[in-house]
């Protein structure tokens, strides 16, 4: 693993659109990808602004609106327990959670899926919630480093659907060597 880029290998679906987040940390075969529709470019730059190293939508299959994302972030951990890392994706107070380790093409993994009440104010309601589900990945890789792998929607008709996708992807993602 080259130790200024590393190179994945990740499995796309067909409902999978990359966001063309071009990163000095990750490189995938689909990082020059671009795209014309504004709706995808702005969650790109949204998701890199975020810390995302690559990333991808999730479109639905019939009118390919965006449904979710996946985004891939490698992070180093500083001499950090790998816990105290991926505390960073969990909810305070979750209405359900689902934590479980899994072996991947790439290791052994955690795998956590959540479903939470978040604050979403709105003008005529300012404490206004919504129901937000997001599942994630992480591996513990070589150099003290962390992959993670994201996703979050808050259309919860899709959530199965979404958790799907992200675990194909995060069950056949491999480091090229």
């Amino acid at each position: 693993m080259d130790t200024m880029t590393t190179r994945l290998e990740v499995p796309v679906t067909t409902v999978m659109a990359p966001l063309g987040i071009v990163s000095n940390r990750v490189q995938t075969s689909e990082d020059l990808a671009t795209t014309d529709r504004e709706d995808l470019s702005e969650l790109g730059q949204l998701l890199a602004a975020r810390g995302a190293d690559a990333a991808w939508a999730l479109l639905d299959e019939v009118d390919d609106s965006i449904a979710s994302w996946i985004a891939l972030t490698l992070r180093p951990l500083g001499g950090a327990a790998p816990g105290v890392v991926r505390r960073a994706a969990r909810y305070d107070d979750p209405i359900e959670s689902d934590e479980a380790m899994r072996n991947t093409t790439l290791g052994r993994a955690l795998r956590l899926r959540q479903r939470a009440a978040i604050t979403a104010p709105r003008r005529d309601e300012p404490n206004a919630t919504i129901v937000s589900e997001s599942l994630s990945w992480s591996w513990v890789l070589p150099a003290d480093m962390m992959l993670c792998v994201h996703s979050n929607t808050t259309q919860l008709v899709y959530a199965d659907w979404v958790a799907r996708h992200v675990d194909l992807v995060a069950n056949g993602i491999d480091v090229v060597h």
